[in-house]
């Protein structure tokens, strides 16, 4: 009787909700004609009462039926059952009160109604129409012919009752190719979804006026602003530093709302901020998205962190090995604090210091910090030993150089297997993790 269309939740509540809206609309119609056609001590009136308190009894059964949650069949049925009811008792009725006319004209709007405000189908209307055409040959057959005879009313009620089954069956298509494209679309956005969930990449989708209304899992995790704290606010105010003069603020915002053509398509290398006030090296990729209700940008944020650090690690090593050669015959210590100096230099650090060891305390001193034992740089000389070149782990650098460092760099200076020096170059968190700067010079450097 059904598709499984059909019995979706939505339809089945609206189909509810339009029994009920029918059902007081034949009450309405019960009242108004017991008042036009139920004169006073008439013997016919008694007989028509009778008809119509059976029509009230059904209706009002009905309601009973439909109350709670209600499945479509359920529905279906009850519909059915009241429509049959009141066609076979409209039928009586007329034969009472020696109406043809009126029963024609009736079952027309009945069944054209049904057809275009109850969304049940095929199959419901045709039972309807069926229950219709019966009820209207009992009506003919017990009630007398109109002088005009019925003819020409029979060709349009019978036109009226195929017309309103074609109508159930346009509106039952339409619902289901509507049905199709809203599964489709949500299949599609899911899939979307799950893209965007799963991606490495920080992906972050802005409207018009450059405020998020996208922002993934891994936009949280590189930035450090939870997804609800930044939906609607404007990009550049979350994500721009705030030291960046207006003319990089201006060129943001340019591609991220105005959609620069040269941007789009092509990668762009730039300065973000996180919620903690540090920044990090990112490659912004944008892409244009035109809707009706204006243009989306979305950008998509690798962190160039590890990518910088690695350059950076190999341009020190070059260097270390370079050093280790000038050393061979050199002052050693001397030589190899000017090196790491230089490194500090060329990298952009904004702190530094060279710890050398002190054979008889088994320690490293220098820098101008306290002497560190041999055995609290293990890790990091078990990996200088290997890479001359050594990312420091956050801890020990915040212990050798203090509070608010970023990542760290050791470079390490071996003689005869031994570690007899390391270099530590560091930038602090609020500066751009080693970006050549020309302010930095190994005498503003830390020692």
């Amino acid at each position: 009787m059904s598709t499984r269309f059909e019995r979706d939740a939505d339809i089945r509540r609206v189909l509810v909700q339009r029994i009920r809206a029918g059902l007081w609309l034949l009450l309405l119609a019960i009242a108004l004609f017991v008042a036009a056609y139920v004169p006073d001590g008439h013997v016919a009136s008694r007989a028509i009462l009778t008809v119509k308190a059976v029509q009230l009894a059904t209706i009002l059964a009905a309601f009973a039926l439909l109350r709670g949650r209600v499945t479509w069949n359920s529905a279906v049925a009850v519909a059915l059952v009241v429509l049959t009811e009141v066609c076979a008792t409209t039928a009586v009725s007329g034969v009472l009160t020696a109406e043809v006319s009126s029963i024609f004209l009736l079952f027309t709007v009945l069944t054209l109604a049904t057809a275009t405000l109850l969304p049940w189908g095929v199959v419901p209307q045709i039972a309807t129409v069926l229950a219709a055409g019966l009820s209207l040959v009992g009506n003919v057959a017990g009630a007398p012919a109109p002088p005009g005879g019925l003819a020409s009313p029979t060709v349009a009620v019978l036109l009226a009752f195929a017309t309103s089954i074609y109508i159930a069956h346009a509106f039952e298509q339409h619902r289901r190719a509507r049905a199709r494209a809203e599964r489709d679309l949500r299949v599609s956005e899911a899939r979307k979804a799950a893209i965007i969930e799963s991606a490495l990449d920080a992906i972050i989708t802005v409207d018009a006026g450059g405020r998020i209304v996208e922002y993934n899992p891994a936009a949280e995790r590189m930035f450090g602003h939870p997804r609800a704290n930044v939906l609607g606010r404007a990009l550049v105010d979350v994500l721009t530093p705030s030291g960046d003069g207006a003319d990089q603020r201006n060129e943001l915002t340019h591609h991220l709302t105005a959609g620069a053509g040269a941007a789009l398509g092509r990668r762009i290398e730039t300065t973000a901020r996180r919620a903690d006030g540090g920044t990090l090296p990112v490659e912004l990729a944008l892409l244009a998205i035109e809707r009706d209700d204006g243009a989306l940008r979305t950008g998509f944020v690798h962190d160039l962190t590890e990518r910088n650090l690695a350059a950076e690690a190999r341009t020190a090593s070059t260097l270390a090995r370079v050093g280790r050669e000038m050393l061979s015959s050199l002052d050693s210590a001397l030589l190899f604090e000017r090196l790491g100096l230089l490194t500090t230099e060329l990298l952009g650090g904004t702190r530094s210091a060279t710890l050398v060891l002190d054979t008889a305390a088994r320690s490293y001193i220098g820098g101008g910090i306290a002497p560190v034992p041999a055995a609290e740089l293990s890790a990091v000389v078990q990996r200088a030993a290997r890479d001359a070149v050594a990312v420091l782990d956050p801890a020990v650098a915040t212990r050798l150089l203090g509070p608010a460092v970023g990542p760290t760099i050791a470079i390490a200076l071996h003689e005869d297997g031994e570690l007899v020096a390391l270099h530590l170059t560091t930038r602090d968190i609020e500066a751009d993790p080693f970006t050549p700067s020309r302010s930095t010079s190994p005498t503003a450097s830390r020692r």
